[in-house]
C-alpha cells in the first residue's frame, strides 16, 4: 500500500472514530444529567473500543515501516507505541468502571476525560503523520547532494 494511501485510511479511521466518540459523549452527558443509561454507556463505550482496537492494529501494521524506513516519517515509535498502551489501559479502565461502579454520574465523567484523551491522541497523530506536508507522500524526499572524496 501507497504512504498517501495509508495517510487516506488512517484519516477516515479518525473521522469514524471521532463520531463514535461524540455518540459516546453525548450518553455519557446525559448519564451525568441522571439519565439511567449505564447499558447503552456500556455498549456505545465497547463499540469504540473495539474500533479503536482495529484502528491501532492497523497503525501498528503500517506505520513501523514507514518510520522504521526514514524515508517518509521521522518520528519516536517507542512514543507512538507508549501512547497507544496508555490509551487502551485508560479507555479499559473506563469501561470496567462503567460495568460496576455505582456511582454512574462520576463513571460518565470519567468516560468523558478517557474521551478528551483519546481525542487529543488523534489530534497528534494528525500533527506528526497525517496532515505535516510531506508526511506519508508517494514521492520520495529529496537527497542531500554529496560532496566528492577529496584526494589528498
Amino acid at each position: 500500500m501507497t504512504p498517501s494511501r495509508i495517510r487516506i485510511e488512517l484519516l477516515g479511521q479518525h473521522a469514524e472514530l471521532r463520531q463514535m466518540i461524540e455518540g459516546v459523549r453525548e450518553i455519557a452527558r446525559r448519564a451525568q444529567g441522571g439519565e439511567a443509561l449505564r447499558p447503552q454507556l456500556r455498549t456505545a463505550a465497547l463499540r469504540l473500543a473495539e474500533a479503536l482496537n482495529v484502528h491501532h492494529d492497523r497503525e501498528e501494521e503500517w506505520l513501523p515501516a514507514l518510520i522504521g524506513g526514514a524515508r517518509w516519517v521521522q518520528a519516536d515509535t517507542e512514543s507512538v507505541n507508549q501512547r497507544h498502551f496508555e490509551e487502551h489501559k485508560a479507555l479499559h479502565a473506563a469501561l470496567v468502571e462503567v460495568s460496576v461502579d455505582s456511582n454512574i454520574r462520576w463513571v460518565a465523567s470519567h468516560v468523558i476525560a478517557v474521551l478528551d484523551t483519546i481525542g487529543r491522541h488523534l489530534a497528534q497523530e494528525e500533527d506528526t503523520f497525517l496532515l505535516r506536508r510531506g508526511v506519508l507522500s508517494d514521492e520520495e524526499p529529496p537527497t542531500k547532494p554529496t560532496r566528492p572524496a577529496s584526494r589528498t
